[in-house]
């Protein structure tokens, strides 16, 4: 807001306190809840940390069993917040998809010995700022053993995070990962689909990699995706 003082404009460009913020926060989170109480929708509000920090604390959250916080401005405190948050116990589903979340806070959480969101059945984490450094790490938690869906595209996976996920042994119950548009050639192909997290899957998204025909040939050859029901190649150069 603009203030006159002396005839020069001067801005005041202070954000909200938390207790500000709260009565705003609270509000938000009853209307999108007044649908359905097990289901929170907040994409696209741009919040941050202080935000986030709020929702985290909010008694109103504790039946939520869906977080869609997509297209926000989450970093890896406002990460933290939700992965600690007492409130959030029931969640099966996390959508973080399009955020700022770094390596930093992916290891962190992987890292974590007191994980607090052990029910965990979907995460989507696309399109934030992770490289392979992270991801392999990720793969070596036991901290996501009911996880049954990952996407993890749009970002820098390599033959790394490949590997990784192809000697893993902490998933049992993923079904699902979604890698489109990541760094994955027919050497990071093979090695992902011979481990025993490929042998579960029963979707598989690896469209706009870097495999080409020989990794189609690996996948075709195969005998370790018995119950795969959706795979998608598309935009390999195949």
């Amino acid at each position: 807001m603009g203030i006159i003082r002396g005839g020069d404009a001067e801005y005041d460009d202070s954000k909200p306190t938390l207790a500000e913020l709260a009565p705003r926060i609270e509000d938000t989170i009853s209307s999108s809840l007044e649908a359905n109480s097990t289901e929170l929708k907040l994409s696209g509000k741009y919040y941050s940390t202080d935000e986030i920090v709020l929702l985290a604390r909010s008694n109103q959250v504790s039946q939520v069993k869906v977080l869609d916080l997509e297209d926000n401005q989450i970093g890896d405190e406002a990460l933290k917040a939700l992965r600690e948050s007492t409130q959030l116990l029931k969640l099966e589903v996390l959508r973080l998809g399009i955020n700022f979340i770094t390596d930093k806070g992916i290891k962190e959480w992987a890292d974590s010995s007191s994980e607090v969101l052990k029910n965990l059945k979907s995460l989507s984490l696309s399109d934030n700022k992770l490289t392979d450094d992270s991801l392999a790490e990720f793969f070596k938690s036991s901290n996501f053993k009911k996880l049954e869906s990952l996407e993890i595209g749009w970002m820098e996976a390599g033959n790394k995070t490949a590997m990784a996920i192809g000697v893993s042994d902490v998933f049992p119950c993923l079904k699902k990962i979604d890698l489109e548009r990541s760094y994955i050639d027919s050497e990071g192909l093979c090695l992902l689909i011979s481990g025993k997290i490929a042998e579960n899957l029963e979707e598989l998204n690896f469209s706009a990699n870097r495999f080409g025909n020989e990794g189609a040939k690996i996948i075709a050859g195969t005998s370790n995706l018995k119950k795969l029901k959706t795979l998608n190649l598309s935009q390999n150069m195949i």
